[in-house]
């Protein structure tokens, strides 16, 4: 084994045989020493190939003689085992001469055969000869930071050799000054650490990306639109961000289950991906909603794009087994006229989605100065709504129910809202509480109010039947049933002067599901109505699955029954079905005499409209109670 020794600014090599002690023995060898004869530190000089280095060369007693030598060979042992172990390369480059010599392990590291001298080339080569082209100025230009300021330096780069993968590696640089402070030597290690750099990449991967469908995610989808909108600034140039959400994805999550619709969302991304060329960014922004950034796109592009999205979409996705139809509905946005920066840009596309939804499903809009406005008034009406939910602000109103002669025999339960002077009725919000999920809210509120009222009513002696509408969203509830029960109980009512209102689009998310709680309900005592009838797809459908007491024959068929005869045969149609399934019918709208006479010519059983009289507070209905006959208009509500 040889011995490196550093003496003032160039290297030399001892052995045993040319390294000699003053005062040593005759052979030259080094001295052998016991704790008698050094019992401290002894100073001495080291004459190496005729140049002499002084210093100190500590000596500890030992109970058997050792030699310095044997010493020295053990320590650089045990040195090399442990960079073994953890893939610790080291370096020195000697800066008079530009010889770089590498230990073993960095020649391991390099993937690089070991030179008889140790050394992968002078100068740059050593770099060239491991490091990748991209990489190669880089980690030259942070060497030679270090030779000019001294200070240590961490640099990471990336190792190439022939077909091999590639590898990363983090070296860390410093360099070493003589006694007068002239640098001599740049030394350093070097260490693998790609498993660190695919880790890093990893999180920085999932970060910025939808786990479900690889697309990228939120944050990602700001940067990238952020550095859009910078260069459209700089460059006065064109962008736009095209909004898109999946018609009908609920309905998907609901009946196939939610391991379906995650097929169906990565499906969807894939097919997106597709559509779009490499320079544009598609991002899964929500549950079912998606962003595609144009960078540089025109509003001519956007909208190219858009019906190239919506065609596609036309086309069945494959899911499995299934072909599934899902559309899409888009909302452009547009640089700079709709926005300037990330959030007003994404919350206008959002807007302009939401209207095309709202007006035309599979189809794309623009956003207009118009939606945002309409998209303020919205927010403002759902937190308006919220609180009134939570203060218990709304009212409930009751339009008289009479036989088809003019006799009451109950009410339709209509919930208010008295807001800013004026009294709003259920048209007005009941969009936006279905949207936002206030509905069931909305639905627990009536039918409690309903409820407790009717039953005063009860007490009194005054059996009348309350209508009360409910959503799909309350049906859908597990606790549906007992929701019913609760209200029942707790107000005394007699089931029997209860009725539920439901929708045909109410019934059709789920008919079998909703027929067994129709089932259920009626089992306890409690009337079941089937509002709108003849405005579904399955109106007949629905009659045959599931069981009513009442059919409330739409007003879009009676108010021009007079006039109309196609009216008037359908109106007869219904009300003959429906006497022959053992149900009663209620005609709604009934505005004029001429009305009630036609239908009570068709045998309709009872009738609701402005004829008898509109919604009505509670104490405004009282005083109906009792008139024997409900002839004329008693009154519009707004």
């Amino acid at each position: 084994m040889h011995l490196r020794i550093f003496a003032e600014d160039r290297q030399v090599t001892a052995t045993p045989s040319n390294v000699r002690c003053r005062g040593g023995n005759a052979a030259g060898r080094i001295p052998r020493v016991t704790a008698a004869d050094y019992p401290r530190s002894v100073p001495d000089t080291i004459i190496a190939s005729g140049r002499t280095l002084r210093g100190e060369i500590p000596f500890v007693a030992q109970p058997d003689p050792v030699t310095i030598v044997d010493e020295l060979r053990a320590s650089l042992s045990a040195h090399s085992r442990v960079h073994r172990l953890i893939d610790l390369g080291h370096y020195w480059v000697d800066l008079a001469t530009g010889r770089t010599t590498w230990s073993d392990e960095l020649f391991a590291l390099a993937r690089m055969p070991i030179p008889a001298d140790s050394s992968p080339g002078r100068g740059a080569a050593a770099i060239r000869c491991h490091a990748h082209p991209d990489d190669q100025e880089r980690v030259l230009a942070d060497l030679r930071a270090v030779l000019e300021t001294g200070r240590v330096r961490h640099i990471e780069y990336r190792t190439i050799r022939g077909s091999e993968p590639i590898r990363w590696v983090g070296m860390i640089a410093a360099r070493e000054d003589d006694a007068s402070g002239k640098p001599i030597r740049i030394v350093g290690t070097v260490v693998d650490i790609t498993e660190r750099k695919s880790a890093v990449e990893l999180l920085d991967f999932n970060a910025r990306h939808d786990m479900l469908t690889g697309l990228a995610n939120r944050m990602q989808l700001h940067e990238r639109l952020s550095a859009v909108c910078f260069e459209a600034h700089r460059q006065d140039s064109k962008a736009a961000i095209l909004f898109l959400g999946l018609d009908g994805f609920k309905r998907i999550n609901d009946t196939l289950g939610h391991a379906t619709g995650d097929l169906v969302l990565q499906a969807a991304a894939m097919r997106l991906r597709s559509l779009t060329g490499m320079a544009d960014l598609v991002a899964r922004s929500g549950s079912d909603e998606f962003a595609i950034v144009l960078d540089r796109g025109t509003a001519t592009d956007a909208a190219a794009a858009a019906c190239r999205i919506i065609n596609a979409f036309a086309v069945p996705l494959r899911v499995g087994i299934r072909d599934i139809s899902v559309s899409v509905t888009i909302g452009i946005a547009c640089y700079s006229q709709d926005g300037t920066d990330t959030d007003s840009l994404l919350r206008n596309a959002d807007t302009a989605m939401y209207h095309a939804k709202r007006s035309d499903r599979g189809s794309y809009r623009f956003f207009e100065e118009s939606m945002h406005a309409a998209a303020v008034r919205r927010f403002s009406l759902e937190s308006g709504l919220r609180r009134a939910l939570q203060r218990r602000d709304l009212l409930v109103h009751y339009q008289p129910v009479v036989t088809i002669d003019g006799h009451l025999i109950g009410s339709e339960a209509l919930v208010r809202w008295p807001r800013n002077g004026l009294l709003f009725s259920a048209a007005d919000f009941i969009p936006v509480a279905e949207e936002t999920g206030l509905i069931a809210q909305l639905d627990a509120f009536v039918l409690t109010e309903a409820c407790r009222q009717n039953a005063l009513w009860q007490r009194r002696g005054q059996r009348l039947r309350v209508a009360v509408n409910v959503s799909a969203h309350s049906i859908a509830r597990p606790d549906f049933i007992e929701s019913v029960r609760a209200a029942l109980s707790e107000s005394g009512l007699d089931p029997a002067l209860l009725e539920l209102e439901l929708t045909e689009s109410a019934l059709q998310a789920d008919l079998t599901g909703t027929a067994r709680k129709v089932a259920e309900v009626r089992a306890l005592g409690i009337g079941v109505a089937l509002d709108d009838f003849g405005t579904g797809y399955n109106s007949l459908s629905v009659l045959r699955t599931c069981g009513f007491d009442t059919l409330k024959l739409d007003r879009s068929f009676v108010s021009d029954i007079v006039t109309h005869q196609a009216d008037s045969v359908i109106a007869e149609a219904v009300i003959f079905a429906a006497h022959r399934l053992g149900a009663r019918v209620v005609a709604e709208g009934v505005e004029t005499e001429q009305q009630r006479a036609t239908l009570a010519d068709l045998h309709c059983d009872d009738a609701q409209g402005y004829l008898f009289g509109a919604a009505l507070s509670p104490t405004e209905f009282e005083r109906l109670i009792g008139v024997p006959i409900l002839p004329g208009t008693l009154g519009r509500v707004a």
